[in-house]
């Protein structure tokens, strides 16, 4: 965007034939917004959650909860926020780059500390935990959960990792938008109209264009009484307590950022920082990472 690579589409939103504009989730469709401009749509998105039975560890959504507070608070609060091992980690930190200067917004102080606590609790969990099942927000999350735990009681609540400054946010998955010079504008848009529709975004198009390891943009999806949305066991629906609590977490996401290769690369870091066979000690681990993250920030 910043670099005038996309059309800017606000002028032609408006005459959008497919698409509710009101019923895509503002938070997420704000991370493609520019200055004024409008010129990414994004389609998907995800956060990393932690699914505890309701009757065993409720949680209500805050804008205000930091990581420190998890790990200050109950057995299942911090399992949510050590235990989650998967590329959107990073959310931890808010925000994870500095665009302006292109480089990251986090010292590699800050990542050792942040690597170091995370494996002392990680380490210390007692074994009051609630069962509990980490995951990202995904079509279909409970569909493959262990059935000899949460079979008989699937009313979740849904605990996501809070940022070191507060609140939570999500990334985004896939997203539609339009080359700056295409020489058929209108039939760009068309298309991308089409892919932000309910009609798709609860079709088996959405679900190929994701693998399905996210949920769309058009709210009012997967609730009973509602579209289901494409999955590979058929057109997936959350109970009406469940899209509640989801309601809830969509409603309190703070920010939105996109899904980059840096957070492959901080879980290929714990996953070393684990590995005890690893030669390396861990402020070597972690500086090699960061250099390395610096380096793609650098080069994007």
């Amino acid at each position: 965007m910043k670099r005038n690579m996309f059309l800017d589409l606000s002028e032609y939103i408006p005459e959008f034939q497919f698409t509710d504009w009101e019923k895509l989730t503002p938070v997420v469709m704000e991370a493609g917004r520019y200055q004024e401009g409008q010129y990414i749509l994004p389609m998907s998105y995800t956060t990393p959650i932690t699914l505890f039975r309701k009757s065993e560890a409720p949680h209500t959504h805050s804008e205000d909860m930091t990581w420190d507070d998890m790990l200050a608070g109950g057995p299942a609060l911090q399992a949510a926020a050590v235990m989650d091992s998967s590329i959107y980690q990073g959310c931890v930190f808010q925000p994870f780059t500095d665009l302006e200067r292109d480089e990251l917004a986090f010292s590699e102080e800050e990542l050792l500390n942040f690597v170091k606590r995370k494996l002392q609790v990680y380490h210390e969990l007692s074994e009051d935990v609630p069962d509990f099942f980490t995951r990202r927000l995904e079509v279909g999350f409970d569909v493959d959960l262990d059935p000899e735990k949460f079979d008989s009681d699937k009313s979740f609540s849904m605990i996501p990792i809070y940022s070191l400054q507060g609140g939570y946010g999500a990334m985004v998955v896939s997203f539609a938008a339009v080359n700056a010079n295409t020489t058929q504008p209108e039939a760009a848009v068309f298309l991308t109209d089409y892919l932000l529709s309910e009609a798709c975004q609860s079709s088996c198009l959405y679900a190929y264009a994701t693998s399905s390891l996210a949920v769309p943009t058009m709210e009012g999806l997967m609730q009973e009484g509602k579209s289901g949305v494409s999955f590979e066991e058929g057109s997936w629906r959350m109970s009406q307590e469940n899209y509640g609590t989801f309601a809830s977490l969509r409603e309190h996401i703070a920010w939105a950022e996109f899904c980059t290769p840096l957070g492959v690369e901080l879980q290929q870091l714990f996953g070393d920082a684990q590995d005890s066979s690893q030669a390396k000690t861990l402020e070597e681990l972690v500086h090699g990472a960061y250099m390395r993250m610096q380096m793609m920030v650098a080069e994007s």
